[in-house]
């Protein structure tokens, strides 16, 4: 039963996922002097609103650009907003030595939980109040994609992790990952969230 749940799970967010729109960690710098900031607009436009401003060397997630690249739509606090492509330098995504992607962190709602991985290798999970610290088992990246998806085991969940756009369903917010997580103690019980690298 649970294997089943597992590969239709998986058969889902391969499907739904195109990764036409992966999300790449940069930084920003670019042409960024040391006392200037990069402003953040609510259009790929330099007339656009201000909604905020980065510092140099701070982390952001790409998950689109402008049709001539010179804007780059990022993750922004609980929204998205684009910023001037120019300032940005990619930055390559870090992995475990098991094939986890490193400093990745997962949430999801009603009911909300939460996973963060850490460094890998071990893996903090939340709900309902409770807190559980576990080794990550059994990660498996995919072979057909470059690491695409990445099948994990923590606790009693066995865990997809796949890249592509992924919406929480409560904010503006754009995530580059979804997970899902089934509890094989409980006849299947499905869990789904987005995941993030920055740290903003």
């Amino acid at each position: 039963m649970c294997l089943k749940r597992v590969a239709l799970v998986f058969a889902m967010s391969i499907a739904t996922n195109t990764f036409a729109q992966d999300m790449i960690v940069n930084k920003v710098g670019g042409k960024l002097q040391v006392d200037d900031v990069l402003n953040v607009r609510a259009e790929p436009a330099a007339s656009a609103e201000k909604i905020g401003s980065l510092g140099l060397g701070e982390i952001v997630e790409v998950y689109d650009t402008a049709r001539d690249g010179a804007w780059s739509k990022i993750a922004f606090r609980e929204a998205a907003g684009w910023v001037s492509s120019a300032y940005l330098d990619p930055l390559a995504t870090g992995f475990a030595s098991n094939g986890m992607v490193l400093g990745l962190s997962c949430s999801g709602n009603e009911p909300f939980w939460g996973l963060d991985f850490r460094d890998g290798l071990n893996a903090t999970f939340q709900r309902e109040a409770q807190t559980s610290d576990a080794p990550l088992k059994n990660v498996a990246p995919s072979q057909n994609f470059w690491r695409a998806a990445i099948g994990f085991q923590v606790l009693d969940y066995q865990g997809l992790l796949t890249k592509g756009a992924c919406s929480d369903g409560a904010s503006d917010r754009p995530y580059g990952w979804t997970v899902h997580l089934i509890d094989t103690e409980s006849d299947g019980l499905v869990l789904s969230g987005c995941c993030s690298i920055a740290t903003q």
